[in-house]
């Protein structure tokens, strides 16, 4: 979905600024986590799933 690649975008440069090849692969599942949530969009799953993603993201 456009949703989810733009979740995926906006990770991936994140990822990369920290270069830290653990939490790339940790943000990896978390985004095919986010696509199984997506899948059936309920928006509270959806909120969920971003809070659980965001988490990981480095500040």
């Amino acid at each position: 979905t456009d949703l989810a690649v733009r979740l995926q975008k906006m990770a991936i440069p994140a990822l990369l600024m920290t270069g830290e090849t653990s939490l790339e692969i940790k943000q990896t599942a978390l985004a095919q986590d986010l696509l199984l949530l997506i899948k059936p969009v309920q928006p509270q799953t959806l909120l969920d799933g971003l809070g659980k993603l965001t988490e990981h993201l480095p500040c």
